[in-house]
């Protein structure tokens, strides 16, 4: 079951529901940075907002040209990152993202690019590096939304990567900060599964007979189809799983046989 997302952009989801402008006029008027560029920040991110992907670009290109290694190129740096994702050269977007790390001296914009950066991992399913730089935005980042998400996120690499602890660690954190975030409903199933493996779903059912009958008709042609009570939507449902998997790649791989039987099959936790 995938997350909604926006196609390539999906990575900076995570961050865009707050202002970028926001965020990088906290920092005006504390450095020695010459006002023109500071302006020049302020009109590429304006761009980046009115979704003038490439004219930013050239705005913030020109702030980077001139100061190179200045503390406050790091705004240009994160913002020009936000540019690339949406034009889709995630690559860049990665090695702005991380020159904005090495130059950010405001744990607020490192916060954000960590989230972003762990969130361009997250969608190549790069689960040890998109936890590993979740867990470092989280450091930082208040505890409002969008915040939900990336703990929402991290929670899910976390399980992909067989952290079945540190996953409902995540998740309970999730809950208790965010009960009506709308990502809670999920988070509270993945917090439930106490199994120490992944397996695919292939249906859901209010009745114990719809769940037999479909284990009747692939339990044949399935490995390991069973059938099992949970209770989901605060009464009892009727799973029926195929497959125990130890590895998320191992379910992945399971996965296109078991759509051959059932369309609708998905990987769970």
């Amino acid at each position: 079951m995938k997350e909604v997302g926006i196609g390539q952009a999906a990575a900076t989801a995570p961050m865009l529901r707050v202002s970028v402008l926001a965020l990088l006029l906290t920092g005006v008027g504390c450095t020695q940075f010459p006002e023109p560029a500071r302006r020049s920040i302020i009109e590429g991110t304006r761009a980046y907002e009115g979704r003038q992907y490439a004219a930013a670009a050239v705005t913030l290109d020109a702030v980077i040209r001139d100061h190179p290694t200045a503390p406050e190129s790091a705004e240009a740096f994160y913002v020009l990152a936000l540019c690339r994702i949406r034009q889709g050269r995630l690559a860049d977007a990665r090695s702005d993202l991380d020159r904005c790390l090495d130059l950010s001296v405001r744990p607020d914009l490192t916060a954000r690019a960590w989230a972003t950066r762990g969130a361009v991992e997250y969608d190549a399913g790069a689960w040890d590096r998109a936890a590993e730089m979740y867990e470092k935005a989280l450091r930082d980042l208040p505890e409002r939304p969008p915040t939900d998400l990336v703990r929402y996120r991290c929670g899910t690499a976390l399980q992909r990567l067989g952290r079945w602890d540190d996953a409902r660690g995540m998740y309970a954190a999730l809950l208790h900060h965010y009960p009506d975030s709308p990502h809670a409903a999920d988070a509270r199933r993945r917090f439930s599964w106490n199994r120490s493996y992944f397996a695919i779903q292939c249906g859901a059912f209010a009745s114990e007979s719809q769940a037999d009958a479909l284990l009747g008709k692939i339990r044949s042609v399935l490995p390991d189809t069973r059938r099992e009570s949970e209770a989901r939507f605060d009464r009892p449902m009727f799973l029926v799983y195929a497959g125990r998997y130890p590895t998320y790649a191992e379910a992945e791989r399971g996965l296109p046989q078991v759509r051959k039987h059932v369309p609708g099959a998905f990987i769970v936790p």
